[in-house]
């Protein structure tokens, strides 16, 4: 049997750099979590699927009142303030009859990358992490999701410094930092485990005498997610000979596709010519977009400086706003249709050792669907979900870490 699978990607960065003192994957419109997204099956079945995705074409068209290639970031940011609950009537209805396309037949594979962790994987690598006695994965998450919470302007200076005589500045400054954090927190219960998990980031921070590899800009590693599809290939008893992939023009992407050379072929398309290749792109563009409206809610102000970090409020636990669950039952059940699509044993999501934002966004589907009804969902009172919520996030996130071990 063939088969064919489309790729596209959102909050797409070729490379993370400093521009007059602002990292780019940090600016307004750009995010963190690097997505993509392979959607495919046999090629009758993907036969179908253009099909369906045409009609739903023709219907977005006819909302927005567009005859060109409507793409999905035609829908305003505003629609993902709140998630779902943002969506208005319009943006509603189109993501139900998107998601109301996929079939048991459509496979989906989706790759959530934190490009903090990119960076702090080159800059460390050349650390003997078993030397020291440390836990690399465990080690690499901490310091990025210390990073991706505070995004510190004095650490991320010395990331993109690599004319500094002394590569242990960045140490230096990562010390410097948690050490502040660590005394400005002291009296909060709530940020206990956080304080604790500070306190031996300094202590193996301190012991690390190796060389760091310190850049002007990191080029994104793309390698990663064709070798990480290639091992979902298996799981699911494809022949990678039997399969075509279809990518859109960028060539970064495609070179290392090329460069994989795992498929009976690999053809670049313009997405305007391809309906496999634009159910891709909407598909990571609703993905990207979801996890940068909960980071741009649950992440901690920016420290410029680390005399304001005594200035937080550590006494506040950070929960998701009460505004993304107070649903009403269209919203409420599209969310439901997108777990019972995206979290099917056909599927999988992968990440590298961060995975934070990932399972945030799949904790939020899987919350919702876990009501057996909207009845029952409204049982809980919507301040309540937000605590509700923090305690399957929590639960989720320490499982996920105790993998390392």
């Amino acid at each position: 049997m063939k088969y064919s699978f489309y790729f596209d990607e959102s909050f797409h960065d070729r490379k993370i750099k400093n521009n007059n003192g602002k990292v780019n994957i940090h600016v307004e419109n750009s995010s963190d979590s690097y997505v993509a997204v392979f959607v495919g099956g046999s090629n009758e079945k993907v036969h179908n699927l253009k099909i369906h995705f045409a009609e739903f074409e023709k219907r977005a068209n006819k909302i927005f009142q567009i005859e060109e290639e409507i793409k999905a970031t035609t829908i305003a940011k505003k629609n993902f303030k709140y998630g779902i609950k943002s969506f208005n009537k319009n943006t509603l209805s189109i993501y139900k009859d998107f998601f109301d396309i996929f079939d048991n037949d459509t496979y989906i594979y989706v790759n959530i990358c934190s490009k903090t962790a990119q960076v702090i994987e080159i800059v460390f690598q050349q650390v003997d992490f078993e030397e020291i006695g440390l836990i690399k994965e465990a080690f690499l998450y901490s310091i990025t999701k210390s990073l991706n919470n505070y995004r510190f302007s004095n650490v991320f200076e010395e990331l993109f410094n690599s004319e500094s005589l002394n590569d242990k500045k960045i140490i230096q400054e990562l010390i410097e930092s948690y050490l502040k954090v660590i005394n400005s927190s002291n009296d909060s219960r709530k940020k206990r485990l956080e304080r604790n998990a500070l306190i031996q980031l300094v202590s193996v921070l301190n012991l690390i005498d190796s060389k760091l590899c310190i850049a002007t800009e990191y080029a994104f590693n793309y390698n990663i997610v064709f070798d990480s599809f290639n091992e979902y290939i298996k799981t699911k008893s494809f022949f990678s000979k039997d399969i075509d992939l279809y990518i859109d023009n960028e060539t970064n992407t495609l070179k290392a596709a090329y460069e994989n050379d795992y498929f009976n072929s690999i053809i670049s398309v313009d997405s305007k010519e391809s309906q496999g290749v634009r159910i891709s792109d909407w598909l990571s563009n609703f993905i990207g977009r979801m996890i940068k409206a909960l980071y741009d809610d649950l992440k901690e102000p920016t420290i410029n400086e680390l005399t304001e970090i005594e200035s937080y409020n550590f006494a506040e636990k950070k929960l998701l706003s009460q505004e993304w669950f107070e649903l009403s039952e269209k919203h409420f059940n599209l969310y439901k249709l997108i777990a019972l699509f995206l979290e099917s044993s056909r599927n999988q999501f992968f990440w590298s050792f961060y995975f934070d934002y990932c399972l945030i966004f799949r904790a939020l589907l899987n919350y919702f669907s876990n009501f057996s009804s909207f009845a029952e969902y409204k049982q809980q009172k919507s301040n309540m979900h937000p605590e509700y919520f923090n305690t399957h996030l929590c639960n989720l996130i320490n499982e996920a870490y105790d993998d390392f071990e």
